[in-house]
C-alpha cells in the first residue's frame, strides 16, 4: 500500500497548479476587474457542472478507503488533495478538531463535488452551518459543533431567546433518551426486534439524506402551488425504503419508545417538536407514522430540493396548527421576495 500511495501522490502533485494560468478560464482578458467581476457574476447566477476530480484529471475509485491507511496515509493524501484544490481556488471548509480519517474521507468525496474554479479568488465548500442538531456531515458522533453545542445547553443556554434555549433543551434530551433506548433494545430480546431494527435503519438513513441534502417541506401550501405531478413519502423522495410501521398494541414497550423517538428526531430540532410532545402514546406514535406516510410532491420549479404536501391529509402541522407554541410555518414559508426559493424557508 505504500508503494501505491507514493505514486497515487505523485498523481495529486501533477494535477496540482502551479500559477494562475493552469486553471480553466474563458472569461475577460485574466487579472483585470472585469475578469473578477464575470466571476462573481458566474459564481452568483450560474451551476456548476464541472467536479473537482474532471478539473484534476483524478477519479475516486483511485482513492482506498480509510480503513486501510494509516493514520499517516490519510494525513499526507489529505494535505495533497486539500493543497490541489486550493491551487484551483477551492477550499474545504471543514471545523477545526474534525477527526483525521473523517478529513480524509470528505476530501476525497469532494472529488465528485461540481464547483467553480476561479484564478482570482476562493470558492469554499460549505459542510458545517455550526449551528448542531444532532447531524455533523462528517459523520463524527461528538464533532466541535456538538461538544460546543452540549456545553452551552448544559450551562443552562445558548443566551439565545427564552423559547429557543428551551428548544434546544428539549432536544438535548431526546438526542439523549434516543441513544438511551438504542442500547437498551441492543440489549433485549423483544418479540418484533428484526422488524424494527430494520425501520430504526429506515429512519436513519431517511434522516441522513434529508440533512445532506437539504430537504425544505412545507406542508400546508395553497392547493394553487401544489405540483400536478405524481407523489411520495418522505422516504420515498429520500430514496429509502418504506417503512411498515407495527401497530402499537403488537410492539413491546421498549420498541414502541425507540420508534417513537426515531421519528421525533425525524422532525427536526424545530417549534413543532414542544407541542408534539404534549401527546401521549399511543396516539403519538400513531400520529407521527401517519405524518411520515403523507404525501409529498416536488417542486420542480425550486433550484432547492423542495417538498410541498398537498392539502387534505392528517399530518401534524394541520393537527396542532392552532396550537400555541407551534412554529407559525407561514412566516418561514416564503423568502422577502415571495417566490420561496430560500433553503431555510421551510420548517420541517
Amino acid at each position: 500500500m505504500e508503494k501505491y500511495i507514493h505514486h497515487l501522490l505523485q498523481d495529486i502533485a501533477a494535477a496540482t497548479a502551479t500559477n494562475p494560468y493552469e486553471v480553466p478560464y474563458d472569461g475577460p482578458e485574466p487579472d483585470t476587474f472585469e475578469a473578477h467581476i464575470w466571476e462573481v457574476e458566474r459564481y452568483l447566477h450560474e451551476d456548476p457542472d464541472t467536479t473537482l476530480g474532471q478539473y484534476l484529471g483524478l477519479e475516486r475509485v483511485q482513492f482506498p478507503d480509510e480503513g486501510q491507511l494509516t493514520d499517516e496515509q490519510c494525513a499526507a493524501v489529505f494535505e495533497a488533495l486539500e493543497k490541489a484544490y486550493f491551487s484551483y481556488g477551492v477550499t474545504m471548509e471543514i471545523p477545526e478538531g474534525i477527526p483525521l480519517r473523517a478529513c480524509y474521507r470528505t476530501a476525497v468525496e469532494a472529488l465528485d463535488k461540481a464547483v467553480f474554479v476561479s484564478r482570482h479568488g476562493h470558492v469554499g465548500i460549505e459542510y458545517c452551518d455550526y449551528d448542531f442538531d444532532g447531524y455533523c456531515p462528517f459523520g463524527v458522533e461528538k464533532c466541535p459543533c456538538y461538544v460546543e453545542w452540549e456545553a452551552g445547553v448544559k450551562n443552562g443556554g445558548l443566551m439565545l431567546e427564552p423559547e429557543l434555549d428551551r428548544l434546544d433543551a428539549e432536544w438535548y434530551r431526546l438526542l439523549h433518551a434516543l441513544a438511551d433506548a438504542r442500547t437498551r433494545f441492543g440489549a433485549a430480546q423483544t418479540p418484533k426486534r428484526e422488524a424494527v431494527r430494520t425501520i430504526c435503519q429506515q429512519l436513519e438513513e431517511t434522516w441522513l439524506v434529508m440533512y445532506r441534502d437539504d430537504f425544505s417541506i412545507w406542508y400546508r401550501p395553497p392547493q394553487e402551488e401544489v405540483p400536478d405531478t405524481p407523489g411520495r413519502s418522505l422516504q420515498g423522495w429520500a430514496g429509502c425504503p418504506e417503512p411498515v410501521f407495527p401497530p402499537f398494541s403488537q410492539l413491546h414497550p421498549l420498541e414502541a419508545e425507540l420508534l417513537t423517538l426515531a421519528l421525533l428526531r425525524l422532525l427536526g430540532k424545530e417549534y413543532i417538536f414542544l407541542s408534539v410532545i404534549k401527546l401521549e402514546q399511543p396516539e403519538l406514535y400513531e400520529a407521527l407514522a401517519r405524518h411520515f406516510s403523507c404525501e409529498l410532491r416536488k417542486d420542480e420549479a425550486s433550484k432547492y430540493f423542495r417538498l410541498l404536501c398537498p392539502p387534505g391529509q392528517l399530518h401534524l402541522y394541520e393537527r396542532f396548527k392552532d396550537e400555541k407554541g407551534m412554529m407559525d410555518e407561514e412566516r418561514y414559508a416564503r423568502d422577502e421576495e415571495g417566490d420561496g426559493d430560500s433553503p431555510d424557508d421551510l420548517p420541517l
